[in-house]
């Protein structure tokens, strides 16, 4: 078993800092960055088989071919509407500096 190296606490943090992420998709929310993204994941599958649905009332007036042509589209999902995808959060070095320029900011706002 390889000898596995010892980090020092400095090393460590500025691993953690590259490392770990920060979501940041509703500001700093957690409640509704839990709330709003499986709403945002079930508007789009709703969008998708409301679609699907338009499609098929479309299917019975078709002739054959046009047919075909919209099974295939409904069935390998050709025309998405749209698909949500929660993109990643941002580094953790980032947030933390960004809050300390916030803090800054904030004292030097009440010094004036």
């Amino acid at each position: 078993m390889p000898d596995k190296r010892r980090r020092a606490p400095a090393e460590k943090k500025a691993l953690s800092y590259a490392k770990d992420r920060r979501g940041d998709y509703c500001g700093n929310n957690e409640k509704l960055a839990r709330k709003s993204v499986p709403k945002s994941k079930a508007g789009s599958k709703r969008a998708d088989r409301r679609k699907a649905s338009e499609n098929l009332a479309k299917y019975e007036t078709l002739d054959k071919g046009e047919a075909e042509l919209v099974e295939n589209e409904i069935v390998n999902d050709v025309n998405r509407a749209k698909r949500f995808k929660k993109g990643p959060g941002v580094p953790l070095g980032e947030a933390v500096k960004g809050s300390m320029e916030a803090r800054v900011s904030r004292v030097n706002r009440k010094q004036r």
